[in-house]
């Protein structure tokens, strides 16, 4: 069973007795929890007083729990009765606690509040349950608010908002299947803030830490650093007072360095960065990083992540000394330092080697806050502007911590109205990014931008929503999709490269061809070519071969950069290029060249699926180099293991050498005594006869049918009087309509065949071409979009005889014309019969 928070139906009765609110709704035999509340007005001068009744209900099989709380709501901030216009909505309001418990639990009950009285009592339901009476007298508060979440331990928290006297509904939301089976919501339902014993000594450690010196000489070089107007001057302040500086004049000169160069060019923050008063600047605060606040760190970090004028040393420093101050941390410094954490990583990986793991005091960084914004998240007290850095930086540095995406994902559904387009998306990446299965969450996210207007959203924002809904293959929306098309194609102008590729590779994995969306795409990308990634070039090239748009221009240019580029893809991104130019069938010589190249350079390191990747391709092409390939043959034997899907590649690569390149003998010459060993299990073994089965299961599987386009063909060779066999097995191919005398096959391809622009034979059509003409056959395609184009019987066979008269120099002597008792339905043989008779 689905865990579900608990539904919240909330009345209001005001001072004349009038219900504003809706009644609950029975879920009769449901075992969901949801709960009521209502409350009770009445007037004063001074104050008012909110009485609240809670139920919640379990349904038929479950007995009730009531609670009472009793809220004193002194409005002394109000004025005239209204709230004072210079007090914001967030400070006047207060927050309480309230935990539900079954009556079947353990008889202990918890109860947390802010509040600054509480008075508990017990009592006894009419049904003879337990019950329990929470009394809350509140200070300064505008309505009474209950928080939390329900898990599956038996408490239950409600949550609902109740400004100026009006108690609000909370929302409902079910879990997921999968988030149920790792129990994400009880763990972060039973998770405490902090141990106690870890409690005190991160108190003892904030004791101990030393305090810089705040004097009236410090106060005053601060006083001239916030006013210096350029980085030279604040510079310049350092050279000269910089031997007088403490950790607080430090950390405001580093701060406000980055802050006065922002919206400087590349050039100016490259002198800026290299100025060795800007080193001696940050090895010279490193030395204090301990003494400083939260608010310090938090500036340091954003500093940094702007400008990069520290060093990775210092932000380690920094992530080291926030982890003890995790509670102190204002949700604004929260995402400030996260997001410089996580901006310093990227740059990590940019220059490291592939494989590159995150050092101990990242992950206990990451790790630490994300149990204090889950829990901030879950009571209510981290506000909606800070999930976009928050969630940015997680997913950035791949760190998946699900207490904390769980808690946020409830907080953006909750919030999802109000959160920006901006946001909305990113949190949709960031979900995507770290295959996080938020069902709920990316429909109300996708709904909310949707009832905005699409028109509004940014070319980047557009990219990732169309990316994460393609990560989880989200294809029930083809509105939306086609929607977001549509608006892709007015904004491409403005889209990066990276957003380009993004997009191109969504619709591809969507496997939704917007054919307006790809004809814009190609003079964007030729304009912008030389600043693709590899994988990006790669990704471009596989989302227009998989959606069979076929563009000459674009392909022959992505080819000619690539191939320049050659050195800087890796071994996936090598496989996935030439995948595509296979599937699209573009012939491109120079690119395949330095493609077999790098590929017999790398071959000892290459995995498996990038092996067989590779060596389809390029047998699908028709670029098969007899060394290139008797080596690879050796490295197929000793890699592995091989999913169904890549040993059905292994094998057509096998028919291609048997049939095209015979001479291609398995390389074993670096196996030593195992030659004849590995031989044999290549020729007759367990690969290629695994290969085999695997072939042939996928044939079974794939039930064979006869297609209307395939009948209809079909028929008319029949009223043509011509004899010919339907679905016939030539050795490991099937052939459409097989004309056994002249041995003549007939393809009928439909429109998966061929592109969808240039309607040109793609490369898989090509491969079974060529492997049917190498057994012997006459290949004669018949395209739907010519033969579609005859209506009447006797057009049809006019045109297929034109297609057969090539092949067919002697028809009475290489095949029979007609089927004993004539041409069905009584038609003459027509033109071809007569034309070989006067042949004869």
């Amino acid at each position: 069973m689905a865990l579900a928070r608990p539904c919240a139906v909330a009345s209001m009765h005001g001072i004349s007795g009038v219900s504003h609110g809706v009644e609950p709704a029975h879920i009769a035999g449901s075992s969901r929890p949801f709960a009521t509340l209502s409350s009770k007005q009445t007037p004063s001068t001074a104050c008012s007083s909110t009485s609240l009744r809670a139920e919640m209900h379990w349904g038929s099989n479950r007995p009730t729990v009531r609670t009472e709380v009793s809220c004193n709501l002194n409005n002394s901030g109000r004025e005239h009765g209204h709230r004072k216009r210079d007090r914001k909505e967030s400070a006047a309001r207060q927050r309480l606690r309230v935990s539900f418990k079954s009556v079947d639990a353990p008889p202990s009950a918890s109860f947390s509040s802010d509040a600054n009285e509480s008075r508990v009592t017990k009592r006894r339901n009419e049904d003879g349950s337990d019950a329990t009476e929470l009394g809350l007298v509140v200070g300064e508060m505008e309505g009474a608010v209950l928080g939390g979440s329900y898990g599956s331990n038996g408490y239950g928290d409600l949550r609902s908002n109740a400004p100026r006297g009006a108690i609000a509904g909370a929302r409902s939301m079910t879990l997921s299947d999968a988030d149920e089976r790792k129990g994400s919501l009880s763990k972060l339902a039973q998770r405490p803030t902090l141990p106690h014993r870890e409690r005190a000594k991160r108190k003892s450690n904030r004791e101990d830490r030393p305090k810089e010196n705040i004097s009236p000489e410090v106060k005053a070089l601060n006083k001239l650093i916030a006013h210096a107007e350029t980085a030279e001057e604040i510079l310049t302040l350092y050279e000269k007072n910089g031997s007088e500086y403490n950790g607080i004049n430090l950390c405001t000169t580093f701060h406000r360095l980055s802050k006065k160069m922002q919206g400087a060019s590349r050039e100016e923050r490259e002198r800026c960065r290299a100025d060795p008063r800007t080193r001696r600047l940050a090895l010279q605060l490193e030395e204090h990083v301990e003494h400083f606040d939260t608010q310090a760190l938090s500036n340091i970090a954003w500093a940094h992540g702007k400008l990069r004028h520290g060093s990775r040393q210092l932000i380690a420093r920094v992530g080291v000394a926030a982890v003890p101050l995790v509670e102190e941390f204002h949700a604004q410094e929260v995402a400030s330092l996260l997001w410089a954490v996580a901006r310093e990583w990227t740059r990590a990986l940019r220059r490291a080697p592939p494989g590159l793991q995150p050092p101990p005091w990242q992950t206990e960084l990451l790790e630490t806050f994300a149990a204090e914004v889950a829990i901030r998240l879950d009571q209510g007290q981290y506000l909606p502007r800070n999930f976009h850095a928050t969630i940015w930086a997680y997913a950035t540095c791949d760190h998946c911590d699900r207490g904390f995406l769980t808690a946020m994902a409830y907080a953006v559904v909750d919030h999802a109205e109000e959160l920006p387009s901006h946001t909305l998306a990113n949190v949709a990446w960031a979900y995507a990014k770290l295959a996080f299965p938020a069902p709920h969450m990316y429909a109300a996210v996708l709904d909310a931008v949707q009832r905005r207007g699409l028109v509004h959203l940014a070319p980047l924002d557009i990219s990732h929503l169309l990316w994460a809904m393609a990560r989880f293959d989200m294809r029930d929306r083809p509105q939306l999709l086609t929607a977001l098309s549509r608006v892709s194609v007015r904004k491409l102008a403005h889209f990066t490269p990276q957003a380009l590729s993004n997009t191109a590779w969504a619709h591809a994995r969507l496997e939704h061809h917007h054919a307006e969306l790809f004809e814009a795409l190609v003079p964007h990308v030729l304009a912008s070519l030389p600043q693709f990634s590899p994988q990006a070039l790669a990704n471009l090239s596989w989302a227009f071969a998989a959606c069979r748009h076929d563009s000459p221009e674009l392909f022959d240019a992505i080819a000619k950069e690539a191939t320049s580029r050659i050195g800087e893809f890796s071994e996936v991104g090598l496989a996935g290029l030439a995948t595509a130019y296979a599937n699209i069938g573009r012939p491109a010589p120079e690119l395949f060249s330095a493609l077999e190249d790098v590929a017999e350079a790398q071959l000892e390191t290459m995995i498996p699926r990038t092996l067989a990747n590779t060596a389809w391709a390029l047998v699908v092409a028709g670029r098969i180099r007899p060394e290139l390939f008797a080596k690879m043959r050796a490295r197929m034997v000793v890699s592995g293991p091989y999913s169904p899907a890549l040993l059905s590649q292994l094998f057509q690569v096998d028919l291609a050498l048997q049939y095209e390149a015979p001479e291609v003998k398995t390389d074993l010459s670096s196996s030593g005594d195992v030659d004849r060993y590995l031989e044999v299990l290549w020729l007759s073994g367990s690969l290629r006869g695994s290969a085999a089965k695997c072939w042939n299961q996928a044939k079974h599987l794939n039930e064979r049918h006869v297609s209307a386009f395939q009948a209809d063909v079909s028929n008319t060779l029949m009223a043509m009087g011509i004899e010919h066999r339907c679905e016939y097995d030539e050795e490991e191919f099937s052939i459409d309509i097989a004309l056994l005398g002249p041995r003549v096959a007939i393809e009928v391809d439909g429109p998966l065949h061929y592109t969808v622009n240039t309607l040109q034979p793609v490369g898989a059509t090509k491969f079974k071409r060529r492997l049917l003409q190498r057994l012997g056959w006459k290949v004669l395609p018949v395209p739907f979009f010519e033969y579609n184009t005859y209506a009447p019987l006797h057009t049809k066979v006019a045109f297929m005889e034109a297609k057969l008269r090539p092949l067919l120099t002697s028809l009475r002597d290489s095949m029979a014309l007609r089927a004993p008792g004539g041409a069905p339905g009584g038609m003459p043989g027509g033109a071809l019969e007569e034309e070989g008779e006067e042949e004869e």
